[in-house]
């Protein structure tokens, strides 16, 4: 944030707030103007449109009452002395451009003109114009003045309007310049509008502003004129051009026109726009007040705020204070003041923050030290308790091993046991076939001797095979479970040690143990954290998952899944310990993992199983432990683990 001196920042916050207000103030007398002028705009309109309308009706009586006298004149002269007097009319007579003297059949027999040719000129005579709106309007309204829409001219081509009336024995139509009289209307305008002047069939016949569009736009295109012609009301402001515009109308009965004053609304309006020139010239003039005053102003207060920022000076130095700064503004004495006794409180605050610092200095070489003691006893105690975490989880590594050698032993018992009785039947039947070959054996003695001997012998082959398998199972499990080894081995071995260990506990059950192991999984990992993994996930089925059940089953399954995260390669392995039994509640999901938790306390747990199972699961197979379970559904435990271990010796 970009920062200003004083005088700067106060100097701009003098000319936004003037700004601001100027702002604020010119707004409300526009505001305040402009519907006082809009509504002044209207009223004076509608008082200009009624008053246009009249004198364009006694403008054009006048041409009105000509056309009249000529036609009483016209029954007493003949047609050439009347063609004399109809001259000297249209000349008189501005806005008339030509006047036709007609038989009562609509055939011309005179026009007088502008031109230099006199009325009777055998072009002017025979012109057929019984055919137009306008004498057939004459035909309808004999004796009287009848008005016309616009039509086009027969002499010159030009848009024009007529009027006409028909006597006995002649008709007259006076023939009038569209541009005339928009001249005409023009002059009779005195005030800021624009007028529109809108024949009976709807035609535009004046437009003040636009004499282009005269006798040529028809005001079915235009909206607000269209309504105008219906009789129906406008709206506040209508757009024409551009341009806006509030709109009045009047209408003519005698001449059957419709006039149509606008005034320009909104900025267009010379009287709004004075308004703005005025509030722009007021608003120039203020600032420009400003821009003279204001130094002198910010520089006599920027004095006092300098003295006061030397004054804190002195006081963030430490030095010492002149007297309380004059000045004739009340605030900025009251703070010196305050300040000068700020500075008086600092000095004795400061000296009794000297005392209270050695004070502290010496109660923290105090604590220091006595910290230092607790430190060393703090230290010893955790070695003492990293010491007899290690012991407890050898023991119950040596516990889980010694538990592994007496379920070996006891099924050692059973084919050991069976090999010595099958040997011993042998002994006995050698010593019968002794006896039986110093008397003389008989073929049949000897053959049931060899029977007996395959049999004897065949059972003890498999009863010994059967001991050295569980020997060989036990030598890998017990050397893989006591000593951290990596190589590579099959899965389905591991699993199948494992089980071949624990059948004397299963055995004792009517629990089922399914393995769903894949084929050839081939991992190079360290098969002695597996097998202590797998062996206290089922120890924990079976002493906790099965409890009040009879029979449940428990699976051990793999299946291929994606790496923990992003950062892994390679290929990973899922290991699930599957079972039916009681699920595992909230409150013990919690803390399943915690070293020494075990909800079978006393009764033989340590509660390190599942802790020794996941640290090995992290920290040597580099995989992860979790579980998912729901209380009356069973557990699954997961053990996601690489293909290839990292060496976690280096970890």
């Amino acid at each position: 944030m970009k920062t200003l001196r004083y005088r700067g920042f106060f100097f701009l916050n003098v000319i936004i707030i003037s700004l601001a207000s100027l702002l604020i103030a010119g707004s409300m007398i526009f505001l305040i103007r402009n519907g006082t002028i809009t509504k002044s705009t209207i009223q004076s309109a509608e008082v200009n449109i009624a008053k246009l309308a009249r004198e364009t009706e006694s403008n054009l009586g006048v041409i009105e009452n000509s056309i009249l006298l000529l036609n009483r004149t016209a029954e007493v002269l003949d047609l050439e002395q009347f063609s004399e007097i109809m001259d000297e009319t249209i000349w008189d007579q501005e806005l008339i451009r030509a006047i036709y003297v007609l038989d009562n059949r609509g055939m011309s027999l005179a026009v007088g003109t502008r031109e230099n040719r006199t009325a009777l000129h055998s072009d002017y005579v025979g012109i057929d114009f019984s055919q137009t709106p306008l004498f057939k309007s004459i035909e309808h309204r004999k004796g009287f003045v009848v008005w016309s829409d616009i039509f086009v001219s027969v002499l010159s081509g030009d848009t024009s309007v007529g009027l006409g009336i028909m006597m006995d024995e002649y008709t007259l139509i006076a023939e009038l310049s569209l541009q005339a009289l928009l001249d005409a209307l023009i002059l009779i305008n005195d005030g800021e509008g624009r007028l529109w002047v809108i024949d009976g069939r709807g035609e535009l016949i004046a437009d003040t502003d636009n004499d282009n569009e005269a006798g040529i736009l028809n005001v079915r295109s235009v909206p607000f004129m269209t309504a105008a012609v219906k009789g129906e009301s406008l709206d506040s402001v209508v757009r024409f051009d551009n341009r806006p515009y509030h709109v009045t109308s009047a209408a003519s009965d005698k001449l059957g026109w419709l006039f149509l004053w606008g005034t320009p609304s909104g900025i267009y309006n010379s009287r709004i726009r004075t308004t703005i020139y005025e509030i722009l010239l007021i608003a120039f003039s203020f600032l420009a007040l400003t821009f003279v005053i204001s130094p002198f102003w910010i520089r006599r207060i920027s004095s006092d705020v300098m003295a006061l920022k030397a004054q804190a000076e002195s006081i963030a130095e430490n030095r010492e204070l002149a007297d309380v700064i004059k000045t004739n503004i009340f605030e900025f004495q009251e703070l010196s003041s305050y300040m000068y006794e700020m500075h008086g409180e600092i000095r004795v605050r400061e000296d009794e923050l000297i005392e209270l610092n050695k004070a502290l200095e010496a109660r923290v070489e105090e604590r220091t030290l006595e910290l230092e003691i607790r430190y060393e006893e703090l230290y010893n105690s955790l070695e003492d308790l990293q010491n007899m975490q290690e012991n407890l989880v050898e023991s119950e590594k040596l516990a889980a091993l010694g538990r592994l050698v007496a379920g070996v032993a006891h099924e050692l018992n059973t084919p050991i046991g069976n090999s010595v009785m099958a040997l011993s039947s042998l002994k006995d039947e050698f010593s019968q076939l002794h006896k039986l070959m110093e008397k003389g054996i008989k073929k049949t003695e000897f053959e049931r001797f060899l029977e007996f001997s395959e049999k004897g012998v065949d059972i003890s082959y498999r009863n010994v095979q059967r001991a050295a398998e569980l020997v060989t199972s036990f030598k890998h499990v017990a050397n893989d479970q006591t000593s951290s080894i990596r190589r590579e081995f099959d899965l389905q071995d591991i699993v199948h040690d494992v089980l071949l260990t624990l059948h004397p506990m299963i055995k004792k059950t009517r629990h089922q143990v399914k393995m769903e192991v894949g084929d050839n999984i081939i991992l190079n990992s360290y098969p002695g954290v597996v097998g202590q993994i797998l062996t206290n996930l089922i120890n924990n089925a079976f002493y906790h998952a099965f409890e009040g059940i009879e029979e449940g089953i428990l699976v051990i399954g793999s299946r291929e899944v994606e790496p923990l995260g992003k950062e892994q390669e390679g290929r990973w392995m899922e290991i699930f310990v599957r079972d039916d039994g009681v699920g595992i509640n909230a409150d013990s999901g919690k803390k399943i993992f915690d070293p020494f938790y075990t909800s079978k306390a006393g009764l033989g747990g340590t509660g390190l199983g599942l802790n020794i199972a996941l640290n090995g699961a992290r920290k040597i197979l580099g995989g992860e432990l979790d579980y998912v379970s729901r209380p009356g559904e069973g557990t699954t435990f997961r053990l996601t683990v690489p293909l290839v271990a990292p060496d976690y010796t280096k970890v």
